[in-house]
């Protein structure tokens, strides 16, 4: 999922596999496999913040963290109960939420910026409607700090600012690249050290329409 394997020439790379898994077995088959999922980057590369710089809401990184989400017991903002365990209601269902609403950034930082995934969280619809298009620095100050932990949503209350709005950014995701290497097996970035990835992924904002999430369109012209 992360690099998007099965994205292209899905029938010959199941051949390919299949006849992998008939002639190996055990670490050496485990390795090929990773290897070919990993496409023509090093599997041992990291992730870099700027591999997350022009992704959104229909990369496969993205449901990628809301796996590490999930895994992290993440909780709603307005319920704090477990996302996992929210009920699939039109008020409850998780949706994607605007840190900085799109009413309050796009107009000054443009439209990739305020998709850019580093600026979404996962909320259920209730609490998104709920924060509309509050600005960061009124609602976050709200919230109990483990929600924003549990988002790699940064406590320095300096970035909240509209003002500050892409060193927000550049930080969540500093830690949103951590948190995918985590999952992925893979070393944790550190600065000058890992390759820029965007050529290497053509397919990497792919529609994904399996999440279990949605966007609420005017969500942020309340």
């Amino acid at each position: 999922m992360a690099f998007s394997h099965y994205s292209n020439q899905v029938e010959s790379k199941l051949d390919v596999e299949a006849r992998l898994c008939r002639e190996k077995s055990g670490t050496t088959l485990f390795d090929d496999l990773i290897r070919r999922a990993s496409g023509p980057r090093s599997t041992d590369t990291p992730l870099s913040p700027e591999d997350l710089a022009g992704r959104g809401s229909k990369s496969p990184f993205f449901a990628l963290l809301y796996i590490a989400a999930l895994r992290g017991g993440a909780k709603d903002w307005l319920s704090n109960s477990a996302l996992s365990a929210a009920p699939m209601t039109s008020s409850s269902q998780i949706e994607y939420h605007h840190i900085f609403p799109k009413a309050r950034v796009q107009q000054r930082y443009g439209k990739d910026a305020t998709n850019n995934l580093a600026n979404l969280a996962f909320i259920s619809g209730n609490a998104n409607r709920r924060i509309g298009a509050k600005k960061p620095e009124e609602y976050l100050q709200t919230l109990d700090a483990r929600r924003l932990s549990e988002q790699w949503i940064t406590h320095d209350e300096r970035l909240w600012q509209i003002s500050a709005f892409e060193q927000f950014l550049t930080d969540r995701r500093l830690r949103m690249a951590q948190v995918l290497n985590d999952l992925l097996g893979l070393p944790r970035y550190k600065a000058g050290r890992a390759r820029h990835m965007e050529s290497t992924l053509p397919f990497a904002d792919e529609d994904f329409g399996f999440l279990p999430f949605s966007d609420s369109e005017d969500e942020d012209e309340t």
